[in-house]
């Protein structure tokens, strides 16, 4: 495949989306690359030094981490991951996220501790630390 089917996102560590330290085997990710739909979500399963990583279903074999972005926590992904909505928060697991009035985001709140979800990759490494297990979604390409 030649090299020129990158489309050349902006560095992620430019503009502080992803940070390569934030990403596991298993997170979600949007690859830019010709040959794969952008908006389909490939599972990393394997990263190598600190910028090469290898997702499901794809062929390239060193992918860095400025052909990756972050997919966004959105209604879509509240329904595919089947979070149970309780007034403005949600539920999943023995996680609940609170939606902050003023920003419309969602936070996990624990012991005066506060984080803001933005991305797919956050939450799922949140509820594997404290579920000690995958997140599981709707239609997950096995």
């Amino acid at each position: 495949m030649p090299n020129n089917c990158y489309s050349g996102y902006v560095s992620l560590n430019k503009n502080e989306l992803m940070k390569p330290n934030e990403l596991r085997i298993g997170n979600l990710v949007y690859f830019n690359h010709c040959d794969y739909n952008k908006f389909t979500p490939m599972k990393i399963n394997y990263t190598k030094n600190p910028n090469i990583l290898g997702l499901e279903r794809v062929t390239v074999n060193r992918i860095e981490y400025n052909n990756i972005e972050p997919i966004p926590f959105t209604e879509e992904w509240i329904t595919r991951f089947s979070m149970m909505k309780i007034g403005a928060n949600l539920q999943v697991g023995i996680i609940t996220l609170w939606k902050n009035i003023n920003d419309g985001m969602y936070y996990f709140r624990y012991d005066g501790i506060s984080v803001k979800i933005s991305f797919i990759h956050q939450l799922q490494n949140l509820y594997f630390a404290i579920a000690g297990e995958e997140l599981t979604y709707e239609n997950e390409t096995k």
